[in-house]
Order: C-alpha cells, then sequence, then structure tokens
C-alpha cells in the first residue's frame, strides 16, 4: 500500500513533464482530468428492483421479462442483499437440460454447480450467492474498477447494513465517462460551457 502510494507520487511528478514513461514492465500515461468532482455511485445507480430467493425460477423470468431486465439482486424478506441472478443462470437451465455431465476430479464443483442450476426451481438454487457489491458513497471510478476486477457488468448497491439500495451496470459507467469526457478541459486551455 505504501509502495503504491510512493509509485503514484513519483508518476504524478514525472507526469507533471511528460505525457508517458515506463517503469520496468509497467506503462504510465497521462490523460486530461476533468475539472468537476467525480460523480458517486448514489448520483448513477438505478432504483432497484429484486426477486425473492423463494421465487420460482418460471416467475422471475416472467417478472424480468415484463420489466424489460436481463439480470435481478435477490433480496431476504427485510431487504438485505443474498445475491444475484443473470440471463447467464437461466440460460445454463435451458442450455444443460438433459445433458449428460461426467465427473471427474478437477470439474466435480463447476460440475455439480451446473446440474443444480439445471435442476433449480426456485431463484436461491439459481442465484449467485453472496454477490460483490458496492456502496453509494464510492465513485463511479471506483465502480468501473471493481467491474472491471471481477468482470462483472452490474454491481448491487448497499447500505452499511447490508440492505439492497439500487444498482449500478457498467451502462450507468458508460454514461458518468461521457459525461467525463464532454467536461474535459480544452486542449487550448479556453474556458467552455457546461451542458
Amino acid at each position: 500500500m505504501i509502495m503504491t502510494k510512493i509509485l503514484l507520487i513519483i508518476a504524478a511528478h514525472l507526469l507533471a513533464s511528460t505525457y508517458s514513461f515506463s517503469l520496468e514492465s509497467r506503462v504510465f500515461v497521462s490523460t486530461p482530468v476533468s475539472t468537476y468532482p467525480k460523480k458517486l455511485v448514489q448520483e448513477c445507480m438505478s432504483v432497484p428492483f429484486a426477486l425473492s430467493p423463494d421465487d420460482s425460477v418460471d416467475e422471475a423470468i416472467s417478472k424480468l421479462i415484463k420489466i424489460g431486465r436481463s439480470s435481478s439482486p435477490v433480496c431476504d424478506t427485510n431487504g438485505s442483499l443474498v445475491g444475484i441472478v443473470s440471463s447467464f443462470d437461466f440460460l445454463q437451465k435451458e442450455a444443460f437440460e438433459g445433458a449428460l455431465l461426467t465427473l471427474d476430479g478437477q470439474q466435480s464443483k463447476s460440475y455439480a454447480d451446473a446440474a443444480k442450476k439445471i435442476c433449480a426451481q426456485k431463484i436461491s438454487d439459481i442465484m449467485t450467492p453472496n454477490p460483490v457489491s458496492i456502496s453509494p458513497g464510492m465513485t463511479m471510478q471506483a465502480a468501473a474498477t471493481l467491474m472491471n476486477k471481477e468482470k462483472v457488468h452490474r454491481l448491487p448497491v448497499v447500505d452499511d447494513e447490508g440492505t439492497l439500495v439500487g444498482l449500478v451496470t457498467s451502462s450507468d459507467v458508460m454514461m458518468g465517462l461521457l459525461h467525463n469526457h464532454e467536461n474535459l478541459p480544452p486542449a487550448n486551455g479556453e474556458n467552455h460551457p457546461v451542458p
């Protein structure tokens, strides 16, 4: 952690005089920085919709189709996040139904998970439990970093008690990037109006 901070300080000083440099196997590239405050997740998240772990798979598919979504957080009766389900979970159920899965030592857990999804009757059987989530006070940059690290397209937003308060998606991040791009200072240093 301290080493990272030191490298960032060195990088900041070097970037003040150059646009890029390399350090061993890493390359640092300077990019324009918006002068506007970074957007927070709470400013960009959508209103939460959640399924119950007790919903049947068929009910859940019907609900998602009616509201035009391909995924949903899953919450218990107290509104606490317990899982997430996406179209990929439903696709696995359909794709492997009636398939013969051979079990070997290395893949037995993944096959067992696939078998569970094939036989799933309730959302609790098909959902991904304990999904990665983010708090509403985090920046959209932090959300983008977490999505990239975890290779996900959506993050449930939870408060300090673990209660679902929203959902932030990769589309929300893209809209934030567009906002930042539109508010970059011009290359020639002239002022421009903020939309």
